[in-house]
């Protein structure tokens, strides 16, 4: 399921948004405040679009849009402006910022989910990562997000089934040691009842798991901690 942050300070345009996408796919979150906004960015990392009205602004005159395009952590998550446009100046600012698409006041809420869905469609592909690190989790879905892929993540084998039950996935990126169900018990696991998605393992112990042991049991392959940059993202090219 696709979870959605919507910032406005307008409560009617908070339902409003809400509504249209009532028995959807999405998990929509509400804020009507920055501050606020910004705590549930830096909670959540399956955040995976924004819709905000850049009217809002903090005390320093910032918007939301500025702020997740000057963060680094942030920035190449897809924004959709919902606003009042009064000119084309406005309209072009928001798109130089760095806004995907803009939806004008009053919302048409069919509008809103096409766009909404061609910014999904537009996406490379869904890729879950696992790791019970979270610096590692963050590592590569930076990674993916500059390169324009979506991006999942889960800190446990279990919870990564949970994931895939909901979710239309492209390509995992898993660990192999985490506590519980481990990586190849996941990967086991998806070969049996996900056969189409492709997993590549991820793992710091290189002496005991080798990419031929973990391709003999279904992997795709083994990338060794620390990796480069460049190594994720080609193997990933080469996989969807």
């Amino acid at each position: 399921m696709m979870k959605i942050l919507v910032v406005d300070d307008d409560k009617v345009n908070l339902l409003s948004i809400s509504e249209a996408f009532r028995g959807k796919e999405y998990d929509i979150i509400t804020s009507a405040s920055l501050q606020e906004a910004k705590k549930y960015l830096e909670s959540d990392s399956s955040i995976m679009l924004v819709i905000c009205d850049t009217a809002m602004r903090s005390e320093d005159g910032e918007n939301l849009l500025d702020y997740l395009k000057s963060n680094l952590k942030f920035k190449h998550l897809p924004v959709i402006v919902c606003s009042t446009f009064h000119s084309s100046n406005s309209v072009e600012e928001a798109l130089k910022k760095g806004a995907k698409d803009l939806v004008s006041k009053p919302i048409n809420p069919n509008a809103l989910r096409q766009k909404v869905e061609n910014i999904i469609d537009s996406s490379k592909g869904r890729i879950l990562i696992v790791d019970d690190d979270q610096f590692i989790l963050e590592i590569l879905k930076t990674i993916l997000e500059r390169e324009g892929y979506s991006t999942l993540t889960a800190n446990s084998g279990e919870s990564a089934l949970e994931t895939i039950k909901s979710n239309p996935i492209n390509l995992i990126i898993s660990d192999i040691i985490m506590p519980g169900m481990n990586g190849m018990e996941l990967l086991a696991n998806v070969k049996s009842n996900y056969p189409s998605i492709p997993v590549l393992m991820i793992t710091g112990y290189s002496g005991k798991y080798s990419n031929r042991s973990v391709t003999a049991q279904g992997a795709k392959g083994c990338v060794t901690k620390p990796f480069k940059n460049t190594e994720i993202v080609n193997r990933v090219k080469d996989l969807i």
